[in-house]
């Protein structure tokens, strides 16, 4: 049974490797709930911590927008909850590993391949922000390469007929984006050339004019535009404000199995992520903060200063309204399996408790 679910969800996600890992010792280093999958635990008092240290394997791309995660594991909040982290580099394709419990929290962006896994009825949930665009913090941008900017052949959504859109997943969250933005020019994505580039490889891409158009992220759009390859046309909080773009999921060995063990999680996850806001909404601590994304993404301090920081919801809560909006076009879109409902995607007890815990995050 276990071997047809592997195979089963590898056949949604279309990029299946053996990342390496990254071990880190923790110690060294508001919308409504949605209802949770058939078989998981109610919500219950917070128990003591595990007596010795536990391992969370976590599978995630090591960006910027992990902060919330590399806080946590630096400042001792997951020790705290006797919790030492596993690192495997990854996202989509690591979704299999969720499912069967290799992996308990994943961190990708939302995509068909995730959706269609859930309309499969195998316990994967939406359970927090992990990188959404709200104002002021729109670290996704759709760049646009310099020589058509320059040359004037690209100036609204309607000068993208026939052109080459570039993202870095398939069948994402970035569908939506484009298609919201060329129907403000009565276009569709039948109107464009979809392509598929890795984000490392972008700015690559831009600069030998393979790609006209691309959905791209912090901090190698800071580096391209220095680069004089693209330039920064819309940012994704003008398409959609508040877009959530980078979601936590877990899997059964949260949902189901150890529910205590995905409260105790989201409590140090959230703690993590409110320094980070702590940070950049009010300069508290921001030059540690940076030195820490630092350490773990190799990106460095001057750099960062220079680039629009990811947004990340200090109460951890997904953006319901944003998710339903994208769950609705997926449906249209024809890229769902079969017909699903928000509930069954998104699960707020996990950060709805850690709020309970240490209230609600102050301006």
């Amino acid at each position: 049974m276990r071997s047809l679910l592997v195979l089963g969800l590898a056949l949604l996600v279309l990029s299946a490797c053996a990342p390496p890992r990254e071990t880190r010792s923790a110690a060294e280093a508001a919308p409504p709930a949605a209802s949770a999958p058939a078989g998981a635990a109610a919500p219950a008092p917070a128990a003591a911590p595990p007596s010795g240290p536990v391992t969370i394997k976590v599978g995630m791309n090591v960006g910027a927008s992990d902060s919330g995660i590399f806080l946590a594991m630096d400042r001792g909040y997951f020790a705290e909850q006797g919790f030492e982290i596993d690192i495997t580099r990854g996202s989509t394709e690591l979704m299999p590993s969720v499912a069967t419990g290799d992996l308990d929290v994943l961190a990708p962006s939302v995509s068909a391949a995730m959706l269609n896994a859930i309309t499969r009825d195998i316990p994967l949930r939406v359970v927090a922000d992990k990188g959404s665009d709200p104002p002021g913090f729109s670290y996704q941008v759709i760049a646009v390469r310099k020589d058509l900017w320059d040359s004037g052949q690209v100036r609204d959504w309607g000068d993208m007929r026939g052109r080459r859109l570039a993202q870095a997943g398939i069948k994402s969250s970035v569908d939506f984006l484009f298609a919201r933005g060329l129907a403000q020019a009565g276009l569709e994505l039948s109107d464009v050339e979809l392509m598929t580039v890795p984000y490392p490889d972008m700015n690559a891409a831009f600069a030998n004019g393979t790609i006209d158009v691309a959905s791209f992220w912090e901090p190698l759009l800071t580096v391209g535009i220095d680069q004089g390859w693209l330039v920064r046309w819309k940012p994704v909080e003008e398409l959609d404000p508040g877009h959530q773009s980078g979601i936590l999921i877990y899997g059964k060995n949260f949902l189901v199995d150890k529910p205590e063990y995905g409260y105790r999680f989201m409590k140090a996850y959230v703690q993590g992520v409110r320094a980070y806001n702590d940070a950049y909404r009010k300069g508290i601590g921001r030059d540690a903060v940076i030195a820490s994304i630092a350490s773990h993404t190799g990106v460095k301090p001057e750099l960062q200063e220079r680039t629009v920081p990811a947004g990340l919801n200090p109460d951890g809560c997904a953006n319901a309204a944003d998710l339903a909006d994208q769950l609705a076009w997926f449906r249209s879109a024809g890229y769902l399996q079969r017909d699903l409902e928000l509930d069954a995607v998104l699960d707020n007890r996990f950060c709805e408790r850690a709020v309970q815990e240490l209230g609600r995050y102050g301006n």
